[in-house]
């Protein structure tokens, strides 16, 4: 790491074991820098967001929030990010930690069916990951809440509440997945398949079933058309 930059390259922090605020992928969605800029970021120059790069500098608590971004390093400096907690040092940077940020949070839904502001507060819900594609934690509140998941909105993901599909819906300006739960104790389970992953599986079927029965078919066919030649005059 040079000098001028802080913390680690995105190429070496799964070395490190460490999941890091950077994306790099030509199809992520707009709304990521959408609700950056309106959570008080900078704007990214249109030439990062064609090639997908996805960097941006923590400047406030808010937006630590808003992206579930639960520890931040800072240069060496007198002053830090206003709100946070100094937790220690790594090398000569500044660990700080946000309070209440998490990859899942819960807020009691407002009263009838009005839409929860992006910056409304939530109390932390612990998250486990079976593999990659699999979200799971209990909710246990005293009113039905709004539960926001640091989770992409992209088509395939599916979620259930105690075992009976649960509707998932986008805020953040479209980029994340939240959705609402009832009052009491509750399984929220949520596993990424695509339907267009069931349509190729049948389509692939269907081609390796082709192509084992065609090879039959001609035999048969030739037999048929052998056994006729036999028994013409």
């Amino acid at each position: 790491v040079s000098d001028k930059e802080v913390g680690i390259r995105p190429n070496a922090n799964i070395g490190y074991g460490i999941h890091e605020m950077v994306v790099y992928d030509p199809i992520i969605p707009d709304s990521y820098f959408q609700a950056w800029s309106a959570a008080g970021g900078e704007r990214t120059p249109h030439s990062l967001t064609d090639l997908g790069v996805f960097c941006p500098k923590i400047t406030t608590v808010t937006q630590a929030l808003l992206f579930g971004v639960r520890y931040v390093l800072e240069p060496p400096r007198p002053f830090y990010l206003p709100g946070s907690v100094m937790v220690g040092t790594v090398g000569d940077e500044i660990l700080m930690s946000i309070p209440g940020a998490a990859e899942a949070t819960s807020t009691p839904a407002p009263a009838g069916g009005a839409a929860l502001p992006t910056d409304a507060p939530g109390t932390p819900v612990p998250v486990t990951h079976a593999d990659p594609a699999s979200w799971r934690l209990v909710t246990d509140d005293a009113t039905a809440s709004i539960v926001r998941l640091r989770l992409t909105d992209v088509p395939g993901w599916h979620a259930s509440v105690d075992g009976r599909p649960l509707a998932l819906r986008s805020w953040a300006s479209g980029s994340m997945l939240e959705a609402q739960v009832p009052t009491g104790r509750h399984l929220v389970e949520l596993h990424y398949w695509p339907d267009d992953f069931t349509a190729g599986i049948v389509v692939a079927g269907s081609v390796a079933v082709g192509l084992v029965l065609a090879p039959l078919c001609r035999l048969v066919l030739a037999r048929r058309r052998g056994g006729r030649a036999k028994t013409s005059p």
